[in-house]
């Protein structure tokens, strides 16, 4: 499990309808969860500035996953450091436009489609 090569871990699923305080909110709960109660009242820039603080304190594996546009991004890297901390965003898109906008210099893996017969197999398996 990679988990465990991390202080922290937190999954948000982003999707098409979206709002950065809950973002943000989610993220943080989940990276310090006994600040839960803290995180509920606090303000766009302080989740921002909390969220930043901890991945620079801690080493976090975040994952957003299925953000669909750059404006998605825009509105949350301000939260996320942009020097090497030890933390790690993992970013998922249907959109590849979206992954080269984050990162055009990151790495990109775009899973090839299964046909109709591999697809009838991974079923069966389950």
């Amino acid at each position: 499990d990679v988990r465990r090569h991390f202080d922290s871990f937190a999954w948000f699923c982003i999707s098409q309808q979206w709002q950065s305080i809950d973002v943000l909110k989610g993220l943080l709960t989940k990276l310090i969860p006994n600040e839960r109660e803290q995180v509920k009242e606090m303000r766009d820039e302080e989740l921002v500035k909390r969220l930043h603080e901890v991945q620079l304190h801690q080493k976090c594996l975040v994952v957003l996953d299925d953000i669909w546009s750059p404006d998605a991004w825009d509105s949350l890297c301000p939260a996320f450091p942009n020097r090497e901390t030890g933390s790690k965003i993992l970013l998922t898109s249907r959109n590849r436009d979206v992954a080269l906008y984050v990162d055009p210099h990151g790495f990109l893996h775009q899973p090839k489609c299964l046909n109709q017969k591999e697809s009838w197999e991974l079923l069966q398996k389950k």
